[in-house]
């Protein structure tokens, strides 16, 4: 063992970089052979040793452990110059063993770890007084980075005083930030308007003391405040441009109301008139020892400070309590979108209104800071009437508002609300129809009396205005009365659900889709996209063919030589294919119903099969039904006739038929090849247009 070691002189002691100490940087001391047998070593720059027992080594640079070493010097610290002890009793006694500690991770399981064992160990000894290094210990717990790892100098994670102060100046870790020029001005300023009343003060008080008549002492403690009184007014010159600078500036970003911001403005434009004045009141009221006139201004100065201080701090207090308020959580917002909207859309009247009753009250106590009774003024018979009123009207308007925006929203997030995934959840068309029409409404009758109550608070009679609502409604009854019908059939009509937003309906003679109703009208648009408005007073009969559900009722009509059996099931089996059609099969409810052959008419035999189907997908059904059945009926030759007439010219009782008289009229053309090719289709023309001409009523039966 070479303890105790020597170390190496140095000239080099700078820190090497790497976390090392500086002996790192001695490669002849730091490099060595090392006596496994003897622990002696020898440098390497020697020559090298005989012998198997001999090994490269590296010396321990850390000659002060992190952990194990530090954990004494706060002993030391208590007592540095003492050449004999490490610390002295007395003073361990009554500086050793705080109650309470403040350490971070490192502090209490490294640092402090080391310092109980060896606290105990020099108690032990008697060096110490104390067995612990304190009594109780509190751990504040790691600050981590985004990368996971503990923030601190030694990581270079953290930023540091000096680099903020490299990047951006001294001025950016003041209280109140300002450029260092500004700094250097208030600082000049400030010893102004200290040194020249503080010295000054000393300086007469001085000559008084040798002997300087009491009105030469007068003259000059007056002298000394017009001098105070001159620079500040010189100060409020300078600052004129600046400070009307940032009160506009304030005016444009703080105050959304636009008289409080057109206040500011004019404040900014004859600030520094008021301030001189203030200035030159004050001074000649102090020189002119106005009785009880100082002691007046300097009251009311306090005073208005402590309330503009007081009134902005409750401003910034209450207008983020209003945003808090109003902030509508994640979850919220992603379940009821609508919230945040209807929200927001308050929030800056809120602010006016805090802001404007904030600066009403702190008028008032200006107003009673300078001694002018505003007390007595609300205790009077008119102060409690106004304020009384004025309570009143804030409260009828914010109960209307409250319930209006409840029964508001609860309508609208019951109609756009979605679901867990974020899709919306369906509403019935019922309620689609109805609630908007209830909320509007509503709306009416809210704002009616709501009007009423402020204008009953301001002190105008309604019972006249009541009085002639009422006969006025009257008149518009009698004169009205269509009016009167459409709205209460329109509200039956609603009521019965009968029709909704999103049917396809019949009324008034009309075919189309439901668009919208109101309590008067309702409005369709037909399948060429014209729209039509319909007074509910003209609707005696309503078609609703989109209610639940709908029937697509196919009559197929075959030739009389067809068998109906075969007929019936090859439906049957269309039927069950449309419903295995992904593209129209979900929108058939019930498996095909063949009723039968309905009617025997003059060209086919009729069968008539059901198909029950959503609402407003029955044409869907109809058109698929449809082309399916031409494509299987021509598949099994099944014949599907158009209408034809058969002209029977009778016989004679031995059973022969009359000869046919045909004349000609005009001289006979010669026929063409083409014209001979299709003699049927002349014949099915001529036939057709005898059938049309017959009126409908399908022949005589010859």
């Amino acid at each position: 063992s070479e303890l105790p070691l020597l170390l190496p002189e140095a000239e080099n002691y700078q820190p090497s970089g790497t976390g090392e100490s500086p002996l790192a940087t001695i490669p002849e001391w730091l490099e060595v052979y090392f006596d496994l047998a003897t622990g002696k070593t020898m440098a390497r720059s020697e020559a090298s040793p005989d012998g198997e027992h001999w090994v490269e080594a590296t010396r321990e640079t850390n000659t002060m452990p992190q952990w194990a070493g530090s954990c004494w010097y706060h002993l030391r610290y208590l007592d540095p110059s003492n050449p004999d002890h490490l610390v002295a009793p007395e003073k361990e006694a009554y500086w050793g063993g705080p109650d309470f500690y403040i350490g971070g991770a490192e502090h209490a399981v490294l640092h402090l770890l080391y310092a109980r064992i060896w606290h105990r160990f020099l108690h032990d000894e008697g060096v110490l007084a104390h067995p612990e290094p304190y009594k109780r210990l509190f751990h504040q717990g790691l600050i981590l980075g985004e990368d996971g790892n503990k923030m601190s100098k030694s990581m270079g994670n953290v930023v540091s005083p000096d680099t903020v102060i490299e990047a951006y100046g001294s001025d950016s870790l003041r209280l109140f930030e300002m450029a260092d020029e500004t700094s250097g001005y208030a600082y000049v300023w400030l010893r102004r308007l200290v040194n020249v009343p503080v010295y000054g003060f000393f300086i007469v008080q001085i000559g008084l003391t040798l002997g300087l008549p009491t009105g030469g002492y007068v003259a000059l403690t007056k002298v000394l405040g017009l001098a105070e009184a001159l620079l500040l007014l010189i100060l409020i010159l300078q600052l004129r441009d600046a400070v009307a600078a940032a009160l506009k500036d304030g005016a444009e970003k703080a105050d959304a109301n636009r008289f409080l911001a057109a206040a500011r403005r004019r404040t900014a434009e004859i600030w520094h008139v008021f301030a001189a004045l203030y200035v030159a009141a004050a001074y000649f009221i102090w020189a002119l020892e106005i009785k009880g006139g100082f002691a007046f201004v300097a009251e009311g100065t306090v005073g208005s400070v402590i309330v503009l201080l007081a009134a902005w701090g409750a401003r910034l207090l209450a207008l983020r309590g209003l945003e808090r308020g109003f902030r509508v959580s994640d979850r919220m917002r992603a379940r009821y979108p609508v919230l945040e909207v209807r929200a927001n859309r308050y929030l800056p009247m809120a602010r006016n209104i805090v802001s404007v009753l904030i600066y009403i009250v702190a008028a008032m106590l200006l107003l009673q800071s300078w001694q002018v009774d505003v007390g007595a003024w609300l205790s009077s018979d008119f102060g409690r009437l106004v304020v009384s009123r004025a309570l009143n009207i804030f409260v009828v308007l914010a109960f209307a508002l409250i319930v209006w925006e409840v029964v508001s929203t609860i309508i609208t997030v019951y109609l756009e609300k979605t679901d867990d995934s974020g899709e919306q959840v369906v509403r019935s068309a019922r309620a689609r129809t109805l609630l908007p029409l209830l909320k509007n409404a509503l709306l009416i009758v809210i704002l009616t009396m709501a009007i009423l109550t402020v204008l009953s608070e301001f002190g105008v009679n309604i019972g006249p205005l009541l009085a002639g609502a009422g006969v006025v409604g009257l008149a518009v009854g009698f004169g009205a009365q269509t009016l009167v019908k459409d709205i209460i059939t329109g509200a039956f009509i609603l009521f019965e659900d009968s029709i909704a937003v999103g049917d396809f309906v019949t009324v008034g003679g009309l075919s189309g889709t439901v668009e919208a109703m109101t309590i008067r009208t309702i409005r369709l648009r037909d399948t060429r996209g014209t729209v039509h408005t319909i007074p509910f007073s003209t609707v005696d009969t309503v078609t609703n063919m989109t209610k639940d559900f709908a029937y697509h009722v196919a009559e197929v009509g075959v030739a009389y030589r067809e068998n109906t059996d075969e007929v019936a099931e090859l439906l049957q089996e269309i039927g069950a294919e449309l419903q295995d059609d992904p593209e129209v099969g979900a929108d058939i409810l019930e498996p095909i119903a063949i009723d039968g052959v309905d009617r025997l008419d003059d060209s086919a035999v009729v069968v008539r099969a059901r198909l029950k189907t959503k609402p407003g997908s029955q044409w869907r059904i109809k058109r698929a039904f449809n082309g399916l059945v031409k494509r299987r009926f021509d598949e099994r030759g099944i014949e599907i006739p158009y209408p034809h007439q058969t002209i029977y010219f009778g016989e004679d009782k031995q059973g022969g038929a009359p000869a046919l008289r045909v004349s000609q009229d005009g001289p006979v053309k010669p026929q063409t090849e083409k014209a001979d090719a299709a003699p049927a289709k002349k014949v099915e023309r001529a036939l057709a247009h005898a059938d049309a001409d017959d009126g409908g009523d399908g022949g005589d039966g010859l």
